[in-house]
């Protein structure tokens, strides 16, 4: 992507969002890519990036569990391993494993979970698993990077001898210290030492020559010296040069090792370029997890639509201070292909066109940016932003001059594909002159059909804006009563500068207003007033819109849902009635049956009374069988509104479990179910009226609390969760702890990048109904699993 001028990024922040990232990388292979990393012009590219980074915040939101990507940037060693004589050093070797183990494991995840991320599924089908180079280097170095005396059998056989002989002169060392001790040559607590590779013993400087050897150090005070004795002179020599042996053979199996690695350098590099894209890619997720960003409708043309974007500085330093964002909305298109903006200092022009062009440098780097997801970007192929004083004395230019210099090489080089970004545009010389020669060059850039934003105090451009095709004025919102900026962008008109009433309001003696005034004239300041006039009453309607949009589109969704219930009831009715009059057919069907079987056995008995009482006794059974069974009311709790107050009868809304209310603290209260007291939340209850079988309630809530508590889980597994519905599984969880009377309770989250555990946390420090929470114990989950006191 062509970008213009060559500080644009720190001019738009740019350069702040790069810190970020760096912040956010675990090695230094991600930032070294921080560093590369430039704006992109290739539509196909960049969709990739997004969708790869995309596919990273859906990894960290869903809490598997993941390694952090600290591998090793080995690029240089790794180009040097296939010169003759090189090898690679036993620290460089077990980096090397690191990144190898990295690599198998990521490769692994992706097979397995390859439907959820095919861009890394795709990117890592080209790394090769180099589990033979792997297995010969953990024969080789144990867990702490040293080398295993079973490396090779030579290095086996050296360091046994070397113990051996080292085991031997210990002894005789250790006699002759004992001696030494003894005879008062030395503190009584000493102890044998190396000094140069050798094995010594410590004597005071004024003994040192009571014992025949050779002194070979003295400490730092000069009152110890240590003394090699003669009696293991050889034996020291003997072990010395047997770690020279043991020197060459480790420097023969790296030789052979470093061998094994030139042979895959290839393979190696590409697998070490996977870590370091996989490790910058996280960090630009993270970004965007701390950005609330996602990835807009990315298309291949040159039109914005941007709904409720957020500046991501701003973002970001606003949420330390717990303020909002006011989000913009903008449009271009080939219908409007420039935005001329207007409207008071300070009133967010300048903020508007740096949000665009710091989103679309984002963009096109590959990161998510912090806007609706019903947003639509295009790419770009060229940015050229003219903000902020350019004044140079270096090359003689004034602030004007470096402006028109800007707008000499946006004229050369803006096309379709271009997207140009100006502040405070024609400023900086007479406004007459100055306004018309802006007027013009914006001529050229529409002629060109270039996209654009400017930002203007003077009425010509507004005037152009009002009149040109493929060109709209906008204004920033500016509160009149208030007389402060709302920083909210309104396309389609154009905005005032609000002059005289910011004056008036800083405290302008008014006899200096006035003369103001009667100097600027009567139209500008009528045409003033009736910007600001119409400003209020668009207001007004905008508002009137919305309230009767919203109640249209509640009473389409009443209709739907009374349209969609009446063709239920109408198809429900008819089924009931067939089922009815179907059982009814075989009810008398069966009943003349019994009836006519009855008159034939008091026929056939002669009507003796015994028989006769018996076969009666049968119909009447069957009659009694098939009455409808009297319709029971389904008890009906009434829901009452107001203050919850001791006394009061309440149910908690996800258990329906009722209670009365003993005390209230604060956002909690105290409730008596039964024979048990529980603490629970405000806003978890519901004041309820008494219900008509009321003396049975709380025999029955004891009898369900009991079978509740028999069959409550103390532990909660919310792993693989979303945050939300890992929320409201936590939330439902405590509730019916709280419920049951428990007070210890455990959540296992799992470890990952810690998202879905501080989520968690943040949620049970507001709970008033929380004592504490800690993490487990190191060896039952640690940070994976959080204990929860409660109250």
């Amino acid at each position: 992507m062509q970008l213009y001028p060559h500080q644009i990024e720190s001019k738009l922040g740019f350069d702040k969002i790069k810190t970020l990232i760096l912040s956010y990388c675990s090695s230094d292979l991600g930032r070294a890519k921080v560093n590369q990393m430039s704006v992109l012009g290739d539509y196909s590219t960049i969709n990739k990036l997004l969708n790869s980074t995309q596919e990273q915040v859906k990894q960290m939101s869903s809490g598997d569990p993941f390694r952090e990507i600290q591998g090793f940037n080995l690029a240089s060693e790794l180009e040097k391993c296939q010169v003759i004589g090189y090898y690679m050093s036993s620290e460089i070797l077990f980096q090397l494993i690191v990144n190898l183990e990295l690599s198998k494991f990521c490769i692994k995840y992706f097979i397995k979970y390859e439907q959820e991320y095919p861009s890394w599924k795709e990117a890592s089908s080209h790394i090769v698993v180099q589990d033979e180079l792997l297995n010969r280097l953990h024969l080789t170095f144990n867990n702490k990077g040293e080398i295993r005396n079973t490396a090779s059998d030579n290095l086996k056989r050296i360091r046994q001898e070397i113990r051996n002989k080292q085991g031997k002169a210990r002894k005789e060392l250790e006699a002759i210290l004992k001696q030494a001790c003894k005879k008062g040559y030395t503190e009584k607590d000493s102890g044998l030492t190396i000094r140069d590779g050798r094995l010594v013993v410590p004597l005071y400087a004024e003994h040192k020559r009571r014992i025949k050897g050779l002194i070979v150090d003295e400490s730092t005070t000069g009152k110890t010296v240590f003394l090699e004795p003669m009696q293991v002179f050889n034996q020291n020599n003997e072990i010395r040069e047997l770690h020279f042996a043991e020197n060459r053979e480790i420097i023969s199996i790296l030789t052979f090792l470093t061998s094994k690695v030139a042979f895959r350098k290839d393979q190696l590099l590409k697998a070490e370029g996977f870590l370091a894209d996989l490790d910058f890619t996280r960090a630009k997720a993270k970004v965007a997890t701390q950005l609330d960003a996602c990835k807009p409708n990315f298309t291949d043309t040159s039109d914005i639509v941007l709904k409720n974007a957020r500046h991501p500085i701003l973002v970001s330093s606003n949420r330390k201070l717990d303020l909002p964002v006011v989000p913009l909305n903008i449009v271009i298109n080939e219908r409007q292909r420039v935005i001329v903006i207007s409207g008071p200092n300070a009133g967010g022009k300048s903020v508007c066109l740096k949000t665009v062009g710091l989103l679309q440098l984002m963009l096109q780097s590959g990161m998510l940016v912090p806007v609706s997801e019903e947003s639509s970007m295009g790419c770009f192929k060229k940015l050229f932003i003219d903000i902020g004083d350019e004044q140079s004395i270096e090359s003689d230019l004034s602030t004007y001059s470096s402006h028109l210099q800007n707008m000499k090489y946006f004229l050369r080089h803006c096309g379709k594909d271009s997207l140009f970004l100006i502040d405070e545009f024609g400023t900086g010389t007479e406004p007459q002159f100055g306004g018309a020669i802006a007027e013009s060059i914006l001529n050229g850039l529409v002629a060109k059909e270039a996209r654009g934003l400017v930002t203007t105090h003077y009425g010509n451009l507004k005037k152009y804006a009002e009149e040109a095709r493929h060109v709209v004025n906008a204004a920033m919102r500016f509160d009149l009563k208030k007389l402060a900026p709302q920083y909210l962008l309104d396309i389609g008109r154009p905005g005032s500068s609000f002059a005289l009433e910011i004056a008036r309001q800083i405290g302008l003696p008014d006899d200096v207003l006035q003369e103001a005034q009667a100097k600027i004239g009567h139209d500008p300041v009528a045409f003033e007033t009736l910007v600001s006039e119409l400003e209020q009453e668009k207001l007004k309607f905008d508002e009137y819109n919305k309230n009767n949009q919203k109640l249209t589109a509640a009473l389409e969704e009443q209709k739907s849902k009374y349209e969609h219930l009446l063709t239920q009831l109408k198809s429900t009715r008819n089924d009931i009635i067939n089922k009815a009059k179907s059982e009814a057919q075989e009810l008398l069907a069966e009943a003349n049956r019994r009836i006519e079987a009855t008159i034939r056995s008091i026929q056939e008995s002669k009507a003796r009374k015994s028989t006769t009482q018996v076969v009666r006794k049968k119909l009447n059974d069957f009659r009694k069988k098939n009455q409808p069974e009297p319709s029971k009311e389904a008890e009906k709790i009434a829901l009452i509104t107001g203050p919850i107050n001791p006394g009061d009868l309440v149910r908690i809304k996800q258990s329906q479990a009722q209670g009365e209310v003993i005390s209230v603290s604060g956002n909690s209260a105290v409730i008596l179910m039964g024979a048990l007291k529980s603490n629970v939340r405000i806003e978890r209850l519901q004041k309820i009226g008494k219900a008509k079988n009321e003396a049975s309630m709380p025999a029955r809530s004891n009898l369900d609390l009991h079978k509740r508590r028999a069959h409550y889980s103390t532990q909660l597994d919310v792993r693989g969760f979303r945050a939300d519905d890992a929320l409201k599984a936590v939330m439902d969880f405590i509730d019916e702890g709280l419920l049951l009377g428990m007070t210890d309770l455990s959540i296992l989250h799992g470890k990952g990048d810690g998202i879905l555990k501080a989520v968690i946390r943040k949620q049970l420090q507001d709970d008033p109904s929380i004592q504490s929470t800690q993490d487990e114990h190191v060896e039952r989950g640690g940070a994976g699993v959080t204990l929860v006191t409660l109250k």
